[in-house]
Parts: structure tokens; C-alpha cells; sequence
């Protein structure tokens, strides 16, 4: 079996006048585009759009990705649709405040809320069997997935792999997170959706990054790159090995690898372009309990992890100081464990799932997570 292809494309500023080159450049390294894309061709771009915030903060796909990918179709005869269903909020209002609904209206694409769920088919899997995934999804020719590179409270790394999780329209994601709390068991389930939801191509939006507490209140991070490959799972170890995460410390890229649905290691991968070695980042800020965790050998894990897992957990930390008392937080946990105040949110340790949904939703970074013992 050939090795799945990562092309790695420089690209240090989202106003660069050659970033449509850079994206196209990106994109035939690793397939036919013209073989791919014809006249008429239905061609959907998936972007990250978590929630709404302008393209500065680095939560969202910027929109010049959007526009230069959006090009690369629309130069091809593709018809152009792009959408996505936001972790909170209208798509609409997300689409506007990050600067998408604006290029796709200067590129005439279709804006495609996820809002109609149909039944996936898959009745041999076992996390993702009852998916009900978005019909543009599965009636589109084409799927281009657009992930940002970032961390992410519950998965260590969201990129391409996980980036397809908003496929599932309306509650399905809050419903998910309850079903399956566990990191483990959530990550099984990326890999599932994987198996169902299989993009043509994956251009992921690596210019800025960000780090420490993502996927919504970190801090944005030059990266100066562009990378693009059909394996989800290649794309997302290329960019961990970039950032300084060893792969298989994302449960969900270690799964796929056990699964051979991915590549175990950079030398299973056909890199193109720069090399890893002279773009590597040695000082991202991963997300901060990663880093005592990721040295812990899998063998320990598997032995001890059950045991500590039912008195050490990570849990939602408020700074009050950040906190601007939306109750934002509230709103997205999905079994309603937090409690709204007057000195801003309180949250039940106890019936905490840790599906961090309110830390990575928190649109001022006021909820960090800690560890904490609970009986």
C-alpha cells in the first residue's frame, strides 16, 4: 500500500499575495484537482467555525482560506457550497462575525447551515451507529474539510480528524459528549466518523494556530503554514509533529494507527515540500495537562488508568477576573452542571462529565482546567 500524502506549503500571511498559489500548490501535490473538481462538480467546504468570533482570534478557519480554496473550485467549474454546524450559535451569525458569509457571497457559494440530519447507514460501528449525519455532507460530489490547527481541552489536538465532528447537526454533539464521556471513548467515536465521513481533501488553516487553551480561548500562534493531504489522520500527525505533540499521544491518531486507518509515525507519511525538521515549533504551548500526561507510558495507562480516573480528575477552573458573566458556559453543558450565579457560573464536580464543552466554548478564556481530587 502507497503512503498517504502531506503536502507542507509556507505561507506566513493571510493577505499574501500569492495564497491562492500556495493553496493550489498545496492541494495538486497531493491529487489530481482537475481529475477531481469538473464543471458542475458539487464541491462542499467544511470549515472550523466553533463559534463566532473575527478571523484575529484564531478559534475559526479564516476566511482567506476559505476564499482562496473556494477559488481553487469555482476556476475548476465546481459549484461552491459551504457550511458547517457551530459548537454554539446560529451557523448564520458565525458565518458573519468570522468573515465567511462575506467570501462566500463574493465567491456566489451556497451557505449550507447543517440543520437536516439523515440516517448514516452504518449499523456495524460501534460509537458512531445511531449518526445522524448533515445531508449536504453525504449528497455533496466533493468534500473538502478546512480544520485549524489547535489544541483542545478534551482530545489534546483538533485538526482534521476531529474537525468532521461538526457534521452531526443540532443536538447530536451535546448528546454525544454525554454518551461518551470518557476521552477514550470519544476519540473511538472520531474514529468511527471517520470511517463514515471520508473528505476528498483536507487543506488545513496552519498560518496561525492556536495554543495553550484551545479550541476557543487560547492564544493565536504563528505557524506559516499550509498543509494538505486525503488522509485525515496523516494530516493531523504532520501537524502534531510540528507542534511538538508526539501523535500518539492524541488518542483518536493512535486508534486510526491500531486501526490502520492512519499512519503510525512520520515515516509512514510521503511529505512534500519543507521538511519537518526546519519548521518544527519547540515551544507551542500545548494544552497544559497534556504535558505531565504525555509522558506516561500506554502500558501504565491501560493498568492504572481506571483506578485514578475515579478520584483525579481535570475539571473546569474558573478565573473570575476573565469571567464576563455570559453564562455562555451554562448554556452548552450538555446535563447542566453549571449553575449561574451571581459571583458568575458554579460548577458540580460531580455530575461533570469532563466533555469541557463550557472551556472550549468560554468566548473570554475564563475557564481554565485543573485537577482535582473528587470522591
Amino acid at each position: 500500500m502507497s503512503k498517504p500524502k502531506v503536502s507542507i506549503v509556507r505561507c506566513d500571511d493571510y493577505n499574501a499575495p500569492d495564497l491562492y498559489e500556495k493553496v493550489c500548490e498545496a492541494a495538486s501535490a497531493v491529487l489530481n484537482a482537475d481529475a477531481l473538481i469538473k464543471h458542475g462538480t458539487k464541491v462542499l467546504l467544511k470549515p472550523n467555525l466553533l463559534f463566532g468570533t473575527p478571523p484575529e482570534r484564531a478559534v475559526t478557519t479564516h476566511p482567506q482560506i476559505v476564499r482562496a480554496v473556494g477559488e481553487f473550485v469555482k476556476d475548476r467549474g465546481g459549484e461552491l457550497w459551504i457550511g458547517d454546524s457551530s459548537g454554539y450559535g446560529s451557523c448564520a451569525r458565525n458565518m458573519r462575525l468570522s468573515g465567511i458569509e462575506q467570501v462566500a457571497k463574493e465567491l456566489g457559494a451556497k451557505i449550507i447551515p447543517f440543520t437536516e440530519p439523515v440516517d448514516s447507514g452504518h449499523a456495524d460501528l460501534k460509537y458512531a451507529r445511531n449518526f445522524r449525519i448533515e445531508k449536504a455532507v453525504l449528497e455533496a460530489d466533493v468534500l473538502i474539510n478546512l480544520p485549524k490547527l489547535k489544541t483542545h481541552g478534551l482530545t489534546y489536538f483538533t485538526g482534521a480528524a476531529k474537525n468532521l465532528f461538526g457534521c452531526l447537526p443540532g443536538l447530536q454533539k451535546g448528546k454525544t459528549h454525554v454518551r461518551l464521556p470518557d476521552r477514550e471513548n470519544f476519540s473511538a467515536m472520531l474514529v468511527e466518523l471517520n470511517r463514515i465521513i471520508k473528505p476528498q481533501l483536507s487543506i488545513m488553516d496552519a498560518v496561525v494556530g492556536m495554543e495553550g487553551s484551545g479550541p476557543g480561548s487560547g492564544d493565536p500562534r504563528k505557524v506559516g503554514l499550509i498543509l494538505a493531504g486525503v488522509n485525515t489522520f496523516a494530516v493531523d500527525v504532520v501537524a502534531c509533529e510540528i507542534i511538538g505533540l508526539p501523535p500518539h499521544d492524541v488518542p483518536n491518531i493512535r486508534m486510526a494507527a491500531e486501526q490502520k486507518l492512519g499512519p503510525e509515525s512520520l515515516n509512514d507519511i510521503s511529505i512534500l515540500g519543507e521538511k519537518i525538521e526546519d519548521i518544527r515549533i519547540p515551544d507551542f504551548k500545548l494544552r497544559e495537562p497534556a504535558d505531565g500526561l504525555k509522558r506516561l507510558k500506554h502500558f501504565f495507562m491501560k493498568v492504572a488508568g481506571k483506578v485514578l480516573r475515579t478520584i483525579i480528575f481535570e475539571v473546569p477552573d474558573l478565573k473570575t477576573k476573565k469571567c464576563n458573566k455570559c453564562f455562555r458556559c451554562a448554556e452548552v453543558c450538555p446535563i447542566e452542571a453549571v449553575r449561574k450565579s451571581a459571583r458568575g457560573p458554579v460548577f458540580d464536580y460531580k455530575s461533570c462529565i469532563r466533555c469541557y464543552c463550557c472551556q472550549e466554548m468560554c468566548p473570554e478564556g475564563a475557564i481554565k482546567l485543573k485537577r482535582k481530587l473528587i470522591f
